[in-house]
């Protein structure tokens, strides 16, 4: 990544307030800005502020962000059917946004590292563990949840990764989250180079956040600009992981399939046609080593050689025509009406051409298994 731009002069932080004794102490900094050519962040060269792991708002402060944040999580609540779930809030702060959810009925919890918030959190009876996602691993109380919230903290994070990832471990499936960060877009097209601090080491414009969504296992269901275009609002949802469950099945099925037809057509001879590796997995995994005479591929530099796993002879078309032989089981994926066309066209004798389609194997009319299913 190449240098974007230098900023010097700046304030040590956002929040590194002093006191009449510290101000000698005080220095500026300078911050190098990037843009990462593979994702589209833009983000600082800087280590983060030594209190990055707690959330500090303001915002409570102010009487026009609770109502617009009371709408939001209303509207949020009733959209995604979380009146009876439970919420999450990654980086709670001091309860500006729990205490929103316990007006409105929801029953939430949040995560705060800083032992100042969660006293005060105490005190208000809101619900909240002393923890922040360091690796990824952590166990939330009463997880897992049904939505989250996650307001402007992601862009103060160092591992965004590991965040992310204890976040989906404490999530039900396909749970849904509220993510904001600042909007990156209206800091460019107004050019507010004011908006760097060495607090936020991460600037996101809408299509660099939907990515890193995306990539850290989140569906992004809506992404806009709100909060007078100060802010970017991502509703996401828990990415479902790929079911693998029913694969053991599947093999066990495919075995059965192709062990059926060998056993009903190998009087006749069985050659291959396809050595792509589709069909190469295929003869593996159902160890027809004794029951295919030869695999016929178009391709010269695979024809003279053997199948890796099996050990069978790989020859060309024109042996097939000159051969004996009775049936032939096309494996060739998207090239497999192409080369069925081939054998009855160049073919001067009748040959039983047999096609593997998912996990049946079809002859002519004639349907020689069942199709594969979970049943």
């Amino acid at each position: 990544m190449d240098p974007g731009f230098t900023l010097a002069g700046l304030p040590a932080s956002a929040q590194g307030f002093l006191t009449k004794d510290s101000l000698p102490t005080d220095k500026k900094i300078t911050l190098d800005i990037i843009e990462c050519p593979g994702c589209g962040v833009v983000q600082t060269c800087s280590p983060p502020v030594p209190y990055f792991r707690e959330v500090i708002r303001a915002s409570g402060y102010s009487p026009e962000m609770k109502s617009h944040r009371e709408l939001q999580f209303e509207q949020f609540v009733n959209v995604y059917d979380l009146a009876k779930g439970k919420v999450l809030e990654i980086g709670c702060g001091k309860g500006e946004n729990l205490s929103i959810l316990a007006a409105l009925g929801i029953d939430s919890f949040g995560i705060e590292y800083g032992q100042e918030s969660i006293n005060h959190l105490g005190k208000l009876g809101l619900h909240s563990a002393r923890m922040f996602f360091d690796t990824g691993t952590e166990n939330v109380p009463g997880a897992p949840y049904d939505g989250f919230i996650f307001l402007n903290f992601l862009e103060h994070l160092p591992r965004p990764r590991e965040v992310f990832a204890g976040i989906r471990k404490n999530l039900k499936d396909e749970a849904v989250g509220l993510i904001e960060v600042p909007n990156f877009d209206m800091i460019l097209e107004e050019s507010l180079f004011t908006e760097f601090v060495s607090d936020h080491i991460f600037y996101f414009s809408s299509d660099s956040l939907e990515t890193v969504l995306r990539n850290n296992g989140f569906d992004v269901i809506d992404c806009r600009e709100t909060w007078h275009r100060y802010t970017l609002t991502a509703i996401v949802r828990k990415r479902r992981i790929v079911d693998f469950s029913n694969m053991e099945y599947l093999t066990d099925h495919l075995k059965e399939v192709v062990g059926r037809f060998c056993e009903k057509y190998n009087e006749e001879g069985i050659a291959v046609w396809g050595a792509g590796h589709q069909a190469l997995t295929v003869m593996a995994i159902t160890e027809v080593s004794d029951k295919v005479r030869y695999v016929v591929d178009s391709a010269p530099f695979k024809q003279n050689h053997y199948t890796p796993g099996t050990h069978i002879p790989i020859v060309s078309p024109e042996v097939l025509f000159s051969d004996s032989i009775g049936t032939v089981l096309v494996i060739a994926g998207s090239y497999t009406n192409e080369v069925c066309q081939i054998i009855r066209s160049q073919s001067e004798r009748a040959i039983n051409i047999a096609v593997l389609e998912g996990g049946s194997i079809k002859l002519v009319d004639e349907t020689i298994s069942e199709s594969i299913s979970e049943e």
